[in-house]
């Protein structure tokens, strides 16, 4: 268990109020990472502290995973699609074979493989038949540490993986790379690629493309033009309300999954926006932390989920969804997607 993660008697009041009205009983995550202590050994202590996201947590189980689903979200029936972390250092066969163990048990709902881009083509196509898995989670990590490196999309996700993946009928939930994220225009290029090569490819943008900020949205849906309506996202990590609104507004709503990218984040805060960038602010003191707000403005600070979740459902409201479409986004979307690539098939 991560050691700082507690629930106060503000966070419970916060959910009996604000969410648990408004939530749905039934929640399929779909954006979260699963693994075991013996995964990830070979991640030293130097990677941790390069990297915030690791310094707040890069290791759950199915076990862990309940309890904290259990503690946030008591009222709600909660699944997850899952899937390990996707970072060099992690041992990948052993990860995703539990990840296919959870999927066996029917502890998990769906999984995806993560696919290393040395592999080879015909490997991957049976490792993903072999485990169950219902697509590929590639990632920018296994060719470079950096964050936004500037790495062409197909240094970590091959063509002959694409193929495979397409000719299965199974998805890939891609982790752009770059500065610039789904407004790069190289990114851009790239993608218009993949769909141009591979019509009707199952392409999931994760984290909104790596939009935390309006403007790389905005930029993107004038790049991309008719392309953006032809692949999947979800909401995982994005808590602009901008943002929420963009995507909600412009996209077929059917094509946007709810996720929380669970261990990542279990702590108290919120965060804060320029133009270009964005902070964290937490309570707990993980080695990344910023005083921008007083001792008394942390101690009210909630669960940064619930911040999350609070503005995605206000965004909701002011675009007045329907029962269905909350319903949709919460599980329906995303049950329907990975079940049509649950059964694979050549195309």
């Amino acid at each position: 268990m991560i050691s700082y993660f507690s629930k106060t008697e503000r966070d419970e009041a916060f959910y009996e109020t604000y969410l648990l009205p408004r939530l749905p009983r039934r929640i399929l995550d779909a954006h979260a990472h699963f693994n075991l202590p013996e995964h990830l050994v070979n991640v030293g202590p130097e990677r941790i502290a390069s990297d915030w996201a690791l310094q707040a947590g890069f290791q759950m189980s199915m076990e862990e995973a309940q309890v904290y689903v259990k503690a946030l979200f008591p009222q709600q029936e909660y699944h997850f699609t899952g899937f390990g972390f996707p970072i060099a250092e992690a041992d990948l066969q052993a990860n995703n074979a539990y990840v296919a163990q959870l999927v066996k048990a029917k502890k998990l709902d769906f999984g995806l493989m993560m696919s290393h881009p040395q592999w080879d083509a015909k490997e991957l196509r049976d490792q993903l038949r072999a485990g169950g898995f219902v697509g590929l989670k590639p990632y920018p990590d296994l060719i470079s540490k950096s964050k936004g490196a500037e790495k062409s999309i197909f240094s970590f996700l091959p063509k002959s993986h694409i193929a495979a993946a397409y000719e299965m009928d199974k998805c890939i939930l891609l982790h752009l790379p770059r500065a610039g994220r789904l407004a790069d225009k190289d990114n851009v290029r790239e993608l218009k690629e993949i769909l141009r090569e591979f019509p009707g490819i199952k392409l999931i943008l994760a984290h909104l493309g790596r939009c935390f900020n309006p403007r790389y949205f905005e930029e993107a849906m004038v790049l991309l033009g008719e392309d953006i309506h032809k692949m999947w996202f979800d909401t995982a990590a994005v808590l602009n309300p901008k943002v929420h609104q963009l995507a909600f507004s412009s996209l077929a709503k059917e094509r946007i999954f709810f996720g929380l990218d669970l261990p990542i984040f279990l702590w108290h805060g919120k965060r804060m926006w320029t133009e270009d960038t964005y902070s964290n602010l937490c309570r707990e003191a993980l080695p990344w932390k910023q005083n921008i707000e007083d001792e008394k403005a942390q101690s009210e600070y909630v669960f940064f989920v619930y911040e999350q979740l609070n503005n995605l459902l206000d965004t909701m409201e002011a675009l007045y969804f329907s029962s269905d479409e909350k319903a949709g986004f919460f599980e329906g979307n995303a049950r329907t997607f990975f079940e049509r690539c649950t059964k694979g098939g050549k195309k």
